[in-house]
């Protein structure tokens, strides 16, 4: 399977070093199914040109990792690991931390969303019907989120290029 990786820098090698929590499914290494969907990451501020990898990953090897989720739709399972993660860094209700999660995006929209639950203390109870109405506009595709070095090492660059910003595309 083909995944990409945008960034506004160029990566000599995939690794955990730069990752940031609260994200869609925590702290890892992200990329995307759709070539498209990782463009919008090539891009910082003002600048002109970012950089999109290329990977190349058995997939049967990723899923095969202690604890691996992935997940084909925005259910509830799905939309459970997404709070955990954006309230918490990472999931709690497994009971591994697992070294790889699949599935949707939940799109940037929930940002905003998810930075006044952190400092209000909302429940998943108490912001699930928002989190539904936020999420379920976005249309970004498949996001894989390589969450250990064991995960991220079974990447093997086929591709770098550097891309160019199309202001015509909203890029």
């Amino acid at each position: 399977m083909l995944l990409y990786h945008g960034s506004p820098t160029l990566i000599p090698a995939p690794s955990l070093s730069m990752a940031r929590g609260y994200r869609d499914f925590g702290c890892g290494f992200y990329l995307a199914e759709d070539e498209i969907d990782s463009l919008t990451y090539c891009f910082k501020g003002d600048s002109s040109f970012g950089f999109l990898h290329t990977y190349e990953v058995d997939e049967d090897c990723l899923l095969g990792l202690p604890g691996a989720l992935s997940f084909d739709d925005k259910g509830d399972e799905w939309l459970r690991v997404v709070y955990e993660c954006r309230m918490f860094g990472h999931p709690t209700s497994f009971g591994t931390d697992p070294a790889v999660i699949a599935g949707p995006t939940a799109g940037m929209k929930v940002n905003d969303v998810f930075r006044r639950y952190r400092k209000e203390g909302t429940s998943f109870e108490d912001c699930v019907d928002e989190l539904r109405r936020s999420i379920v506009t976005d249309k970004f595709g498949i996001q894989w989120c390589l969450r250990s070095t064991e995960a991220v090492q079974m990447l093997h660059l086929i591709d770098r290029e550097r891309v160019w910003r199309d202001e015509e595309c909203g890029l």
